[in-house]
């Protein structure tokens, strides 16, 4: 596979459709963390984070949030203990599904982009304050899962770059799940990213179907309209009904 040096830079027609797949894997917020303008992929360009990452705690802040005492995290202009954000099951246990993300997400944003030992201890700290001890030892270990899935996906992202055709995106997806599973297991990677993993695929196919023109263009909205069908109502305007002629190569 050719490196992100080597890759064209992707035109103008394709680059809406990727960035909305990296939007549905929660890449194009998350990586906007590690990634640097210089790091990323030809053509790619930066989005801000979905959460709006804040500045970090003030100095009243920080003598309010020390050991001892719960860590309030600013959510959308209110504040919520951070222990709050994870949610307990009717039957019992730590609830793990597709918004799990956005509550890890949320926790990043409201740390410094290079936590002290002292930031993740009053985070820890809130979390088994505020939660069942089982409970609390899974969100904690999903928090340092999620920040390590983050920095491997960095590398991964560098090193394979954006998909531009079918066995880019399959060798692509077939990473990003195996670095899931490293940091998660199997049956929490599934529970935390599997959804977003598939409808990312969805779109990401669709991107290549838009841009393939040895299709007529009655194939091109046939396929991208099956594609379109098989994403939730919320998302499939992430697949337009109507594709643009696909560019000629350079």
């Amino acid at each position: 596979m050719a490196t992100t040096q080597d890759k064209p830079m992707l035109n103008r027609r394709t680059l809406p459709w990727l960035l909305a797949a990296l939007v549905i894997l929660g890449l194009a917020v998350s990586l906007n963390r590690w990634l640097s303008p210089v790091d990323a992929p030809a053509g790619v360009v930066a989005t801000e984070r979905t959460s709006a990452a804040r500045p970090g705690p003030t100095a009243s802040e920080q003598a309010d949030a020390s050991p001892g005492m719960r860590q309030p995290i600013d959510l959308m202009g209110l504040k919520v203990d951070a222990a709050r954000l994870f949610e307990i099951g009717y039957a019992g246990g730590l609830s793990i599904d597709g918004r799990t993300r956005e509550t890890l997400e949320i926790l990043l944003s409201n740390l410094p982009e290079e936590p002290s030992a002292d930031d993740i201890a009053r985070l820890e700290w809130t979390l088994r304050d505020g939660l069942p001890a089982a409970d609390a030892q899974k969100a904690i270990a999903l928090f340092h899962g999620y920040r390590s899935y983050l920095k491997d996906m960095r590398g991964e992202y560098l090193r394979l770059g954006i998909p531009t055709n079918q066995e880019e995106a399959q060798a692509f997806f077939a990473q990003m799940e195996a670095v899931q599973r490293r940091h998660f297991g199997a049956d929490t990677a599934e529970a935390v990213f599997g959804d977003e993993l598939r409808h990312g695929r969805l779109v990401m196919e669709a991107s290549l179907v838009a841009q393939d023109g040895s299709l007529s263009p009655q194939e091109r909205q046939e396929r991208l309209r099956a594609l379109r069908a098989q994403l939730p109502p919320d998302l499939q305007d992430s697949i337009p009904e109507e594709a643009a002629t696909p560019a000629s190569a350079p």
